[in-house]
C-alpha cells in the first residue's frame, strides 16, 4: 500500500470521527466546555473567509454540528491537523534526521538569515546610517576641530602678547600634539583588525 493509498484512508477515518462527534452532541447535551459558533466566527478564530470555511466543511476538515453551527474547539483541532498534514506532504520524502553538526550549520545559516533581515528592516525604518554616511560626517567634523585648533595658536599670542617665536612654538606644539593623536589613532585602528 503506497502513501497515496493510505490518505484518502485516513481521512474516510477522520470524516467518520467528525461524524460521530457530531452526533454525539446532537444527540445530547452540548458539553459546557464546547464553543459553538457560526461560519464568521469560525472564520475569525482561524484567519479565514466564510467561503473557506465552507470549502474546509465540505472537504470534512471542520466539525459542523448544525446549520452553520460549528465546535469551534474541534474544528480548530481539526484544521490544524489538516495544516500540519498538508505541510509535512510538502516535506522531502524518507530523510534521514540530521546529524548533530548538520542540526548547528542549519541553525548558524537560519540565525545569519534572521540578522540579515533585522539588518534589511532597521535599514529601512531608517535605524541604521550608511557608514559613508558616518565617515564623511566625522572627517568633516575633524578637518574642522583640527583647523580651529591649528589656528588657536594666534589667539593665544594675541591674548598673552607672545613674540614671533613664541607664537610659532605653541603652533608646533599644537601641530606635534595633532600628529600625535593622528598616528596613535591610526595605530588602534589597525590593531583592532
Amino acid at each position: 500500500m503506497t502513501s497515496e493509498d493510505i490518505q484518502p484512508v485516513q481521512r474516510n477515518e477522520e470524516r467518520r470521527q467528525r461524524s460521530e462527534h457530531r452526533r454525539s452532541i446532537k444527540g445530547s447535551e452540548i458539553p459546557s466546555d464546547t464553543i459553538i459558533g457560526d461560519a464568521d466566527y469560525l472564520g475569525e478564530w482561524l484567519g479565514l473567509e466564510k467561503i473557506t470555511i465552507r470549502e474546509l466543511m465540505k472537504h470534512g476538515r471542520l466539525v459542523k454540528v448544525g446549520p452553520d453551527k460549528y465546535d469551534v474547539k474541534a474544528s480548530v483541532r481539526a484544521y490544524c491537523k489538516h495544516q500540519r498534514e498538508t505541510i509535512q506532504s510538502y516535506g522531502p520524502k524518507n530523510k534521514a534526521p540530521l546529524t548533530e553538526s548538520q542540526a548547528e550549520a542549519k541553525t548558524a545559516q537560519i540565525k545569519i538569515k534572521t540578522d540579515l533581515d533585522s539588518i534589511k528592516i532597521a535599514r529601512l525604518r531608517g535605524d541604521l546610517v550608511p557608514l559613508t554616511d558616518v565617515t564623511e560626517g566625522w572627517a568633516h567634523i575633524v578637518k574642522t576641530v583640527r583647523g580651529s585648533l591649528l589656528n588657536v595658536h594666534s589667539t593665544i599670542a594675541m591674548r598673552l602678547g607672545l613674540s614671533k617665536t613664541q607664537t610659532v612654538a605653541v603652533k608646533q606644539i599644537i601641530a606635534d600634539i595633532l600628529d600625535m593623536i593622528s598616528r596613535e589613532r591610526v595605530g588602534h585602528g589597525t590593531d583592532h583588525h
